[in-house]
């Protein structure tokens, strides 16, 4: 996609997320500050691609527009092969600095548990400073994508166990934490490869889904603000237990009373600015990687087009979002919890 597409965007069109969300402070790139375990941040280069839609990857466009990314590995201190989780940011820049307090306390409870952690960077390689305000610069496929070749070059470090890499991350990077569960598009970007070995989205948006869904089998676990006025949390709780009811290990917590990013370290405040698309209709991706509402579809489109007919269709301004703190303690001893559990195994 072109950067005057991109410039000729609208502000309703820009901000549309389609179920991604998580606006926040501007940054730009990788800074978060070293931890206080481990020998430090390694960075890990690996190349991703950039596609509207998953129909890209089946018809066999997966590496014809090619990006090098890079992140941070922080392993704990020892020898022998680690697991690892990945983190993946949202639509905020990967330092924003409201969310490092948070990623350094589970980068240091997972060290305690002999498990490292890897801040991935999905905006630095393509020239992006945050996508909040520009949703169009950067589609839900590209960053599953993104993920999938992270775990790859994560699987061929020789201090990481390519059998035990999870994923986290929030809102849009909470989303791809769940869509990389689906078999149909890991296989067809990492055909015979590694797969994650657990999922802990938190807030995401869960109103765009694979249909059919095909999972992995690796565990997944959401954690959601039970107020979250930005990515309604009741599409997820439908989604979890729709998938328990067919044998998927899945489960949910809801905190009453938590807004969308309920882990930032600043207090809840009310943005005008961003807007929210919960009254949009349910859509499915189907195994032909198109995108299908009742509203619209991506056929023929791209994820430009799609994102301006979504913002003319059901976008409204104004959201909720900063810190809870007991939803943030609970979802950090969760989340360290439920990696040790899932990856030390």
């Amino acid at each position: 996609m072109t950067s005057s597409i991109l410039k000729g965007l609208s502000a309703a069109v820009a901000a549309l997320v389609l179920g991604a969300g998580c606006a926040g402070p501007e940054g730009s790139g990788l800074a978060d500050p070293e931890p206080r375990s481990g020998a430090g941040a390694e960075r890990i280069d690996y190349a991703s691609s950039n596609v509207d839609f998953f129909r890209d990857v089946f018809a066999g466009r997966l590496n014809d527009d090619t990006v090098a990314l890079h992140g941070r590995l922080y392993l704990p201190e020892g020898d022998g092969r680690f697991p690892v989780v990945i983190y993946q940011h949202g639509s905020g820049s990967p330092d924003n600095e409201n969310y490092n307090a948070y990623r350094n306390q589970l980068r240091e409870g997972l060290a305690a548990r002999g498990i490292g952690f890897f801040l991935a960077d999905s905006y630095s390689g393509r020239g992006i400073h945050e996508t909040s305000r520009e949703q169009g610069q950067l589609s839900r496929a590209s960053r599953v994508i993104d993920a999938f070749r992270a775990l790859e070059a994560l699987s061929e470090h020789p201090r990481i166990d390519p059998a035990r890499i999870g994923i986290t991350g929030t809102s849009f990077g909470g989303q791809v934490s769940f869509l990389t569960s689906h078999e149909h598009w890991a296989g067809a970007v990492l055909p015979g490869g590694p797969r994650f070995a657990a999922h802990l989205p938190l807030y995401p948006s869960c109103a765009t889904n694979p249909d059919p869904y095909q999972p992995t089998g690796a565990p997944l676990l959401f954690l959601l603000g039970a107020s979250d006025d930005y990515t309604d949390p009741g599409p997820c709780l439908a989604l979890v237990e729709e998938w328990k009811a067919a044998g998927v290990n899945a489960d949910v917590v809801a905190y009453p009373g938590a807004h969308h990013g309920f882990i930032s370290s600043r207090q809840v405040y009310w943005h005008e600015d961003a807007w929210e698309f919960n009254d949009c209709p349910p859509g499915r991706i189907g195994p032909d990687g198109e995108y299908r509402s009742p509203a619209f579809s991506s056929e023929g489109i791209t994820w430009v087009e799609l994102i301006r007919l979504g913002a003319r269709a059901c976008g409204k301004r104004g959201v909720h979002i900063g810190r809870d703190n007991r939803a943030a303690q609970d979802a950090l001893e969760r989340s360290i919890s439920f990696f040790g559990s899932h990856l030390k195994s």
